[in-house]
């Protein structure tokens, strides 16, 4: 850093504060600012693609401010159920931080690798809707929207809520990106649900 650079230091959970890099120290230019927290959280759930498509997934997904990343896991997947290493992980959560720190959000986002799809289906169930073109305009009621594996193939029970973004097949991690957006624009106020015009 230059002499004299300003920036915002924040400790990724709601504080942050203008500071100056003065030489070989770090002074505050204005008090701690405290920002609140959402109510609910809401979530991403997805498979995993590619190395490449995964990590350009968790950084757009920091940036539009998605609060958790779930990265499922199944037989039926891309990966055949193969799990994420520590390094991926740690990288992926470097990728998750500095996209954070791109967009100047204060909270980071919570990445949760390596989640069973069947035990994250059975024990969430009530929070999730699914992305699927078939289904009802989406809302907040459900806080955790579920991008099915390329194969399309989900195994998630009777009385299941699915959620339309689109008419079209998208990727998995377009998928994503795009719900992670809508979800930010209900939870602004930017997007309007159906259910809240009528």
């Amino acid at each position: 850093m230059r002499d004299g650079e300003r920036f915002y230091l924040g400790d990724g959970a709601g504080k942050v504060v203008p500071v100056a890099f003065d030489g070989d120290e770090v002074r505050a230019l204005g008090d701690v600012m405290t920002y609140p927290g959402r109510q609910d959280r809401f979530g991403i759930a997805m498979f995993m693609p590619s190395k490449e498509r995964l990590t350009w997934a968790v950084q757009k997904l920091a940036e539009v401010g998605v609060d958790d990343i779930y990265l499922l896991l199944a037989e039926y997947d891309r990966r055949h159920g193969v799990s994420l290493s520590t390094a991926a992980i740690g990288r992926l959560e470097r990728i998750a931080r500095e996209a954070s720190q791109q967009c100047e959000r204060p909270f980071l986002p919570k990445l949760w690798p390596n989640v069973p799809a069947s035990t994250f289906v059975a024990t969430r169930g009530g929070e999730i809707a699914i992305l699927d073109p078939q289904g009802e305009a989406p809302s907040l009621k459900r806080k955790i929207w579920l991008v099915g594996p390329e194969s399309g193939r989900i195994d998630a029970g009777e009385g299941v809520v699915c959620y339309r973004i689109s008419n079209l097949i998208f990727r998995v991690e377009t998928a994503a990106v795009v719900a992670g957006a809508f979800m930010a624009g209900l939870e602004a106020g930017i997007v309007v649900s159906p259910s809240v015009i009528c």
